[in-house]
């Protein structure tokens, strides 16, 4: 299925999902580039520029693409890209897995590194509270943290304290994908 090339900020995307995504990340407060370099056989949608800086792949899935992931560590691997990766679909979505506290939304699946491999992992969300979130998020931006290797805020550097209930998180994370898709519908180039 061919892409519909859509118009934002002045960069013209191969698809409108990706200028959905850039949109989102704009809402959020997150700094972003687009198709910043050619990996061999990759080139990664977007570079996330968060604590450290986060190769994105966009692709209109609705659940964990294998084959995607293989390709985009096998381009990352040979380039030697040492941070993280993250695969997003069609949008942000519920992972009912922390029964405890309900759905939390989640980003994708971010490929953390760990003896040479990535391994993917449903990200959610988070908005981390405490002492030393006030120092490196005073603005509290939503970030997200992937679910099996919690510990920091991918976004905003955040550790120690604690997220906030998965409402609050909910409730912006929902407006702001709402808004950049309502944005995103008429604005093709």
């Amino acid at each position: 299925m061919q892409g519909i090339p859509t118009l934002y900020r002045s960069i013209r995307f191969r698809s409108r999902l990706e200028a959905t995504w850039a949109r989102f990340f704009d809402r959020l407060g997150w700094r972003w580039q687009y198709e910043p370099f050619d990996l061999p056989g990759w080139i990664p949608d977007f570079v996330i520029h968060g604590a450290d800086d986060i190769l994105v792949e966009v692709k209109p899935i609705g659940s964990f693409d294998e084959a995607v992931a293989e390709k985009i560590q096998a381009a990352a691997r040979e380039y030697g890209w040492r941070g993280e990766l993250l695969l997003v679909g069609t949008g942000p979505f519920d992972n009912d897995i922390m029964h405890d506290l309900g759905t939390w939304p989640c980003i994708g699946w971010s490929g953390t590194r760990s003896g040479g491999q990535w391994h993917f992992e449903r990200a959610p969300f988070v908005l981390w509270r405490g002492s030393k979130s006030k120092v490196k998020n005073p603005h509290r931006r939503i970030g997200f943290c992937p679910l099996d290797t919690p510990g920091r805020d991918r976004i905003t550097g955040c550790d120690g304290g604690r997220f906030d209930p998965a409402q609050h998180v909910d409730r912006k994370v929902w407006s702001a994908w709402a808004q950049a898709k309502n944005d995103s519908q008429w604005s093709a180039a």
